[in-house]
């Protein structure tokens, strides 16, 4: 039964501006919709400490701050409420396959969807995948998982960890980044249980990949 599977989860929250609602539309009532940060409403902090190659559009900059906002705002929600068991969703996830809630790890974050990258950001060298179907243990010293699209927090007190990393920091880089940096356990499920929806990103318009669920391009 689908719809008891995802009441396992005490909620489920979807990232969403307010001129993307057409995007809830594939989203049921079983979730719960989180304002994102919108350009116009980045701070002058957020904007100082954010870092940006200098040949990056302003709205680019603007839309990662954005970016960074939404999440840090909520996983400050998940931790001023006590909220366990949550799978947070940026709006072009799209579920393909069931999340088994006892199967997840309880003592870090687990990612649902994504992307594969070198640790070395500029590295084009291809990864090499041997990741086994289920779940896995993210090896820091061998790639970083990029994107936000689907991540899963089993406690506050998680949450909490993240929190309180991030405001620590002198500058900021994109939320993808900053998670990869942050001393806690990471995994992630093999294949992925959501893929990137190939729709126009509202951070990068001119982006013509999406992940798979195999954490790849397509």
């Amino acid at each position: 039964n689908i719809n008891m599977e995802l009441n396992s989860f005490d909620k489920i929250y979807v990232i969403n501006l307010d001129q993307s609602t057409d995007r809830l539309k594939c989203f049921d009532d079983t979730h719960i919709r989180w304002r994102a940060t919108p350009r116009d409403e980045v701070d002058e902090i957020t904007d100082k400490k954010m870092i940006s190659y200098s040949s990056s559009p302003r709205d680019y900059h603007l839309s990662k701050c954005g970016c960074l906002l939404s999440h840090l705002n909520l996983l400050k929600h998940i931790v001023k409420n006590k909220l366990n068991n949550i799978i947070i969703l940026e709006d072009d996830a799209e579920k393909i396959s069931e999340v088994v809630i006892n199967k997840l790890p309880t003592d870090g974050l687990t990612y649902l969807g994504g992307f594969f990258h070198n640790i070395k950001m500029t590295s084009k060298e291809k990864i090499i995948n041997n990741s086994s179907d289920g779940i896995n243990k993210l090896d820091k010293n061998k790639m970083r998982m990029l994107m936000c699209l689907s991540y899963y927090i089993p406690k506050w007190e998680i949450a909490d960890i993240i929190v309180n990393h991030l405001e620590k920091l002198n500058r900021y880089r994109a939320i993808d980044i900053l998670l990869f940096n942050i001393d806690i356990p990471t995994y992630y499920n093999y294949p992925a249980n959501y893929i990137e929806k190939d729709i126009i990103s509202t951070i990068r318009n001119k982006k013509t990949k999406h992940s798979t669920k195999y954490y790849q391009w397509k």
